[in-house]
């Protein structure tokens, strides 16, 4: 079956986080713990500042802006490895094919890919994709470009073909 290949940013979270492994997790963890750590330096600072007996007003607005800044851009900055990660993931083909030998790929420029089942070691499916995956990388498969028969058939195909 052929069709056209292309992943919302729901379908690309979704097939991030169905193939995250514990170290990723830890890592993100970590990344979040660091946001958290700076912007409660800054509200403890902020906070010891307004109990004293004559507070900095320019210090509290200036460290209550400081940690605004802090949150927006660590906000903006996961949304934009998101887009990122979307483009790159998009820019693999326009068009997938999934038969019995593999799936292949094609993009605009005419260039193709083929991978057999053979490559990959385990998939994995969640609401909106399939995920296949040899060792290092994984192939997403967007259930919104089928129609359920279609849905079906890629199940059966990637239960018969990868074990």
């Amino acid at each position: 079956m052929e069709f056209a290949y292309s992943l919302t940013n729901a379908e690309m979270r979704e097939a991030v986080r169905l193939n995250r492994t514990k170290a990723a997790r830890l890592w993100r963890l970590l990344r979040y713990l660091r946001l958290i750590m700076v912007v409660g330096v800054l509200l403890v600072l902020m906070v010891a500042n307004l109990r004293s007996h004559h507070p900095n007003w320019a210090a509290v607005v200036g460290l209550a802006f400081a940690a605004a800044f802090v949150a927006v851009v660590a906000v903006w900055s996961w949304s934009f490895r998101d887009r990122r990660r979307v483009r790159r993931m998009n820019g693999a083909g326009e068009r997938m094919i999934i038969d019995a030998n593999g799936i292949g790929t094609a993009n605009a420029q005419g260039a193709t890919s083929f991978a057999p089942w053979s490559q990959f070691r385990g998939w994995r499916e969640g609401g909106l994709v399939f995920t296949v995956s040899d060792a290092k990388t994984f192939r997403t498969i967007p259930k919104s470009a089928l129609s359920e028969m279609q849905v079906a058939e890629v199940h059966g195909i990637l239960q018969t073909q990868i074990r």
